[in-house]
Parts: C-alpha cells; sequence; structure tokens
C-alpha cells in the first residue's frame, strides 16, 4: 500500500504524511532554565501548526543545532511534543473524547494550567534532545542497514539499545522496527478509513506532532532508497536517485556550496602525495 501525501526526491526533502486533522501549535514559545514553556488560547482560535516538507529532518537536528533557540522555533512553526509527567507525549493513553467533537484525553501536559484565557504548560529540553536524536538515528543506522555499510555503535546507544550495535542485520533491521512501532503508539498515531464519494480511503492520522515525526519516518524507512545521508554536512535528504555504496552523496546545498568539487581535489592531493611518498622510497 501507497500513502499519499509523500513529496518527490526533487523537493529536496523527507516526506511528510497525510494528516488532514489540524493540529494546534502554540502562539507563544520559549526557554526558561532547562525548559520550554509554551501556551494555548483556550477560547479562541490559535495557530496551526504547518504541515509541510522539512518536518523530520528539522526534528533530527534540532540536537545537534548551535543554539537552544531552534527548538522554540520548531515548536511555534510545527507544534510541541506534549510531554507528560512520564517523559512522552500525552497522547500515550489518548482515548477519542467524541466522534463529533476533535480531542484527546490523556495525561495531561507538565505543569498545565490556565490563566486570562490561555493554557500554559512546558516541557524538559533534555527530552526534546533525546528524541531529536533518536530520530537522527533511526535515519542513519536505516541508510547504513541499506546501503549495506556498519551501523554505528553510537546510534544504537542513542536509542537505548547498545546491545544491537554488533547484531545481525537482520535484527537490527527488526529493531529499527520495534522502535518506530513504538514510536506511533506513543503518538497515537494510526490509519483511518475515510468512505465518500470517490471511494474509500486510508488515511494516516495522529493528533500531535509528535506523531506526525512517527509517520513521517514509518514512510522514509519503508522507503528507504528515498533519502540518504549527506557525506559533507551529515543531514537527511532525499536524492534524485540511489546513492551507490562506497560513494560520496551530497545533498542540494552542499552541491551548490560545490563542496563534492573540493573534497574530489582534497582526495587528488592525497592520493597524488601518498604516490609521490611510495617513489622517493
Amino acid at each position: 500500500m501507497q500513502l499519499s501525501g509523500i513529496a518527490g526526491p526533487e523537493s529536496g526533502f523527507l516526506p511528510e504524511p497525510l494528516n488532514p486533522d489540524p493540529v494546534p501549535a502554540p502562539d507563544d514559545a520559549s526557554i526558561d532554565g532547562e525548559d520550554l514553556h509554551y501556551r494555548y488560547p483556550i477560547d479562541s482560535d490559535g495557530p496551526l501548526a504547518t504541515v509541510g516538507p522539512g518536518l523530520l529532518e528539522t526534528f533530527a537536528g534540532l540536537h545537534s543545532q548551535s543554539t537552544l533557540e531552534a527548538i522554540p522555533e520548531f515548536a511555534l512553526k510545527h507544534g510541541v511534543l506534549e510531554l507528560c509527567e512520564h517523559g512522552t507525549p500525552r497522547q500515550h493513553t489518548a482515548v477519542r473524547t467524541s466522534t463529533r467533537k476533535r480531542g484527546f484525553q490523556g495525561c495531561p501536559p507538565l505543569g498545565s494550567r490556565t490563566k486570562g484565557g490561555h493554557r500554559y504548560a512546558f516541557e524538559p529540553l533534555a527530552r526534546w534532545m533525546i528524541y531529536s536524536r533518536r530520530a537522527e538515528a533511526l535515519l542513519r543506522i536505516t541508510s547504513d542497514l541499506t546501503m549495506g555499510g556498519a551501523t554505528s555503535a553510537q546510534h544504537w546507544e542513542w536509542l537505548g539499545l547498545s546491545e544491537f550495535a554488533s547484531a545481525a542485520p537482520r535484527e537490527q533491521r527488526e529493531a529499527v522496527a520495534t522502535v518506530v512501532g513504538r514510536w506511533l503508539a506513543l503518538g497515537h498515531a494510526r490509519p483511518r478509513l475515510s468512505w465518500g464519494d470517490a471511494g474509500p480511503l486510508i488515511q494516516m492520522r495522529s493528533p500531535g506532532v509528535f506523531g506526525r515525526i512517527g509517520l513521517s519516518l514509518l514512510q522514509s524507512i519503508a522507503g528507504a532508497g528515498s533519502f540518504a545521508i549527506c557525506s559533507s554536512c551529515g543531514r537527511a535528504y532525499a536524492p534524485a536517485r540511489r546513492p551507490s555504496v562506497g560513494r560520496r552523496n551530497y545533498c542540494l546545498e552542499c552541491r551548490t556550496a560545490k563542496i563534492p568539487i573540493r573534497d574530489a581535489q582534497r582526495a587528488r592531493r592525497a592520493r597524488l602525495k601518498e604516490f609521490v611518498g611510495k617513489a622517493a622510497v
């Protein structure tokens, strides 16, 4: 089964899952100490999270940004993780409140309180870092397995599965599938059957950004040939064609900056130096 709403390779972004449910975004988000503080309007219509390309790759790169300000910027655009006291998205115990009214009940967000027409809450920045690293680890491990290379012990450590660093590829693939399944369950992401005049349609839906990230991971890993890791900047990107095993590959930004030419010149000089050194012996 193919899912609709997947961006093509020419877009330069990883796929964005089809999710027709509008997800609210905070109208204010800022860092206070070790936490991200945010607020939503209670009664009035507030901003909606942006649905578009770049969600997964942006989230996966948050932990490596030079400033933490990238997190509130992400939250204002795409929404917050809505973490509860368990350190997971509050939707992990979500139950649909009504078939007519959109909404979910679950754990309340950390520090949830109402004041002046707004609902306030916060979530630890450390948890954002953990989930961001896990998203990047899943992409990098999948890329390594797809290209037939060895996976990194650090990436398995980011997933809390260090024991799989030396496991067989089949076991590693099963571990990736289990982690993604767990991510989807925590985000309450699931398929929904919609049946209109055009016929039955399967839609992948989630009530929050955490589940949306999980759906992007699902689609990216299921179509592993549709993304790669840039050999220069290390970011995930959608290549025009599947990279060759054992060859360096570059994202559009690095190709525009002529990084492949720079690397080729460096490699050529290194080979020449090695040749001259051997000839002098």
